[in-house]
Parts: C-alpha cells; structure tokens; sequence
C-alpha cells in the first residue's frame, strides 16, 4: 500500500512522499472544503486507531508469553495473552 501511494504522490506533487502524514497535509494545502477536511480528520483518527491497536496487541502477546513462562498449570499462550490482554485495557481506562 505504502508503494502505491509513493508512486502516486510522484505523479501528483512531482516528489516522492513515503509520510503518511505529510500526505494528509498536502491534502490541506491551499484552500479545502468541508468534505476534504472532514475526509482528512477521519482518516487521521484510523492511523490513531490503528496505532493503538498495534501497540496494545504488541504488547499483549509479548506479556502473555511471559506469563506463560512463569504460570504453565494455568492454560497455554492463548488464555495468558487473552489475560494480558485485559489486563492492559483495565489499565487504560
């Protein structure tokens, strides 16, 4: 997906633009409308979306490894990432 959006910032801006991000903001160069803007904004809240998620699957299957390491008789790595999982959403909230 990245290439494909470099490519076609190429075609569009004449440089390449591997930022997601300064993408989003070429979009709000000059003078955007409503829909543009709002199109911009939500796309901004899926890459924090998306970031979050990462993040927090990332660290739950590294914490659920380690507690399977250390509690074996309480279920595989399925229930200790499951586990660690909630442990880290009680946490955010």
């Amino acid at each position: 997906m990245g290439i494909l959006i470099a490519s076609s910032s190429q075609v569009v801006y004449g440089e390449v633009i591997w930022d997601p991000i300064e993408h989003l903001a070429r979009f709000l160069d000059g003078s955007p409308s409503h829909a543009e803007r709002f199109g911009v904004a939500i796309i901004a809240i899926c890459f924090v979306y998306v970031q979050l998620i990462l993040n927090l699957s990332a660290n739950s299957i590294g914490a659920g490894c380690d507690m399977t390491a250390l509690c074996e008789s309480r279920g595989g790595l399925h229930g200790s990432v499951a586990r660690a999982l909630i442990k880290h959403v009680a946490r955010l909230q």
